[in-house]
C-alpha cells in the first residue's frame, strides 16, 4: 500500500506539473477590449473629437459623433493637413503575447472642398494615410522614441476599402511571425485629408496573456485522487 501511494502522488505530481506548463498562459479574445478590464491610455497630438472617446476603438461604445457610435474621431486638421499624425498608448493589465491585429477604419464619401485631378487621388473625410504600431516592456510618454514599429502599413492611398451606408471601410488584418511580448504599445494614425481627423472603428489585438496556472477541474480531480490516497496510506500506517 505504501508502494502504491507513493506511486499514485509521483503520478500526480508530474500531471500537476504538465498540466500547469499548459495553463501558464491563457488565450484570450481580444487583448486590448476595455470589457476585459485592459487601461486604455490616451496622449495624442491632435486629440479625440468633442463627443468621441478613445476607448471606443477598443470595443467602448462612449459617446455618439456623427451618428457613428463607438467609432473614434480625431480632431480635424485644417492647418496641418496629411502627413499629420494623432498619436495614441495603452497597456494591459499584465504583459501579453500579441500575435495578430486587426484595424477597422472607415473615411466619408468626397470633400467637395478637393477636386480630383489625375495626379491628385480623391481626398476622403476621416481616411488615414498610414498606420504604426509600436511596443514596448517598459512605460513610454506617448512623444517619446518607441523605435521602430512592429507594423507599418506604408502609405494607403484613397480610396480604402468598400463603400457602405454612405462610408468607405477599410480593414488591416496582420499576423505576426512571432509573437510580440510587450505591456505598452503605441499606435500612429497618420491623416488622409486635409481638413478632418482619421475615424477609426476598432482596434483588437489578439494573443495571450501571461496569467498563473489555474488547475482545469481534470487537474483538481487528480489532485484529490492524490491527497485521498496519501491520507489513506497515512491512516493504515498508524493501524
Amino acid at each position: 500500500m505504501a508502494r502504491f501511494a507513493v506511486k499514485l502522488s509521483c503520478t500526480v505530481a508530474a500531471l500537476l506539473m504538465a498540466s500547469g506548463g499548459a495553463l501558464a498562459q491563457t488565450v484570450t479574445t481580444d487583448l486590448w477590449d476595455t470589457s476585459q478590464g485592459n487601461i486604455v491610455t490616451g496622449l495624442w497630438t491632435a486629440g479625440v473629437y468633442s463627443g468621441s472617446d478613445i476607448r471606443n476603438m477598443f470595443g467602448g461604445t462612449f459617446g455618439t459623433v456623427e451618428n457613428n457610435p463607438g467609432n473614434t474621431i480625431f480632431w480635424d486638421a485644417q492647418i496641418f493637413g496629411p502627413g499629420s499624425v494623432a498619436l495614441v498608448s495603452w497597456k494591459t493589465p499584465d504583459p501579453v503575447d500579441l500575435e495578430r491585429f486587426v484595424l477597422a477604419v472607415a473615411a466619408d464619401g468626397v470633400n467637395p472642398y478637393e477636386p480630383s485631378t489625375s495626379t491628385d487621388p480623391l481626398k476622403y473625410n476621416r481616411s488615414i494615410q498610414g498606420f504604426n504600431l509600436y511596443a514596448s516592456n517598459s512605460l513610454l510618454d506617448v512623444y517619446a522614441d518607441w523605435g521602430k514599429p512592429i507594423y507599418s502599413s506604408g502609405d494607403l492611398k484613397a480610396p480604402l476599402g468598400v463603400f457602405s451606408d454612405g462610408l468607405y471601410y477599410h480593414t488591416i488584418y496582420h499576423t505576426f511571425s512571432t509573437p510580440v511580448s510587450a505591456q505598452h504599445f503605441k499606435a500612429d494614425f497618420i491623416y488622409g485629408s486635409h481638413y478632418t481627423g482619421p475615424r477609426v472603428v476598432e482596434l483588437d489585438g489578439y494573443g495571450r496573456t501571461n496569467t498563473p496556472p489555474i488547475p482545469e477541474p481534470g487537474t483538481a480531480l487528480l489532485l484529490g485522487v492524490g491527497l485521498a490516497g496519501v491520507s489513506l496510506w497515512r491512516r493504515r500506517s498508524a493501524t
